[in-house]
């Protein structure tokens, strides 16, 4: 089970009692989730799933809550960990973020969410959010494992802070308009080097680490190799991104700061069981930024 897959078996629970309910109804960090959950059903209810999953993002970086414990809440809380669990099962299986399934899980999540801070089973409190030490207890354990590439948003320009971000493209005209992308229904069989693979012409026999792109719309991920780094105990990482790598890695703060056998330096924020990284290439214009989020 994943950090933060189920609001029920977050890592550290300060149980409060029945006394400190009104909290929740007056707590400001509450009324930011509720923002972040309108923000997400306002996307899916556009059907931009992918989009509704940057947004989502916003919440599990925001920070754990306080969790109630009545008998009310704890048959809550069952609920909420078979949507997270569908979440993440999503995700481990490459799922494409951009259908309507997506979404339905995504919708599934915003209603529990709601339920339980309707029913004050949980309060976020002021300084959830991050911006104190909401991440402090981060350590070597805790960042040890395997990540896998979930999400990538691209920036054309080269700049990530400016808000111009992409969830993907079109294929092949090369397109960031979703809405203006034509499904044709084909695709093509990529392999890890991003080849075209000649004989493969459906996605149920692109398997092992080939990737079905299609000649529609793509979630970027569809076209980024299969990305992923484990980091052990012991300070050393090996990775594929664009090519094997491997090296050494040290964390201060939330800052984890890996360094190959060739000496290049990338560094990554540390939020819960995600890594997001930024990538300067150009991807659709001569220098593009992505934000490239891996999830353990």
């Amino acid at each position: 089970m994943k950090l933060k897959s189920s609001l029920l078996l977050l890592p550290i629970l300060f149980w409060v009692g029945c006394e400190d309910k009104d909290a929740a109804a007056d707590s400001s960090a509450n009324l930011e989730i509720i923002n972040i959950l309108d923000a997400m059903d306002v996307q899916l209810a556009a059907n931009e799933c992918s989009d509704a999953n940057e947004t989502f993002q916003e919440f599990l970086n925001f920070g754990e809550p306080d969790v109630v414990a009545t008998s009310v809440c704890s048959s809550y809380f069952e609920l909420t960990d078979d949507e997270f669990e569908r979440y993440w099962v999503f995700l481990d299986s490459n799922g494409d973020v951009t259908s309507a399934e997506f979404c339905d899980i995504l919708s599934g999540i915003s209603t529990t969410v709601r339920t339980g801070l309707e029913n004050n089973c949980f309060i976020f409190t002021e300084g959830d959010d991050g911006d104190d030490d909401g991440d402090g207890d981060v350590t070597v354990e805790s960042v040890s494992g395997t990540y896998n590439i979930s999400s990538v948003t691209v920036h054309s320009g080269g700049d990530c802070s400016v808000d111009n971000g992409t969830s993907g493209v079109c294929f092949p005209d090369i397109s960031v308009s979703q809405s203006a992308c034509v499904e044709t229904g084909a695709g093509t069989c990529w392999d890890e080097n991003s080849n075209g693979i000649e004989g493969i012409e459906d996605e149920a026999n692109c398997t092992g680490d080939n990737r079905w792109v299609n000649f529609g719309w793509n979630p970027w991920t569809n076209l980024f190799p299969a990305m992923s780094f484990t980091f052990s105990d012991d300070g050393t990482y090996t990775g594929k991104a664009f090519e094997d790598e491997s090296g050494t890695w040290t964390l201060d703060g939330t800052t984890i700061t890996m360094t190959d056998s060739e000496d290049e330096v990338r560094t990554g924020t540390v939020s819960g069981n995600t890594i997001t990284t930024e990538l300067i290439e150009p991807i659709i214009s001569d220098a593009d930024c992505a934000v490239m989020v891996f999830t353990k």
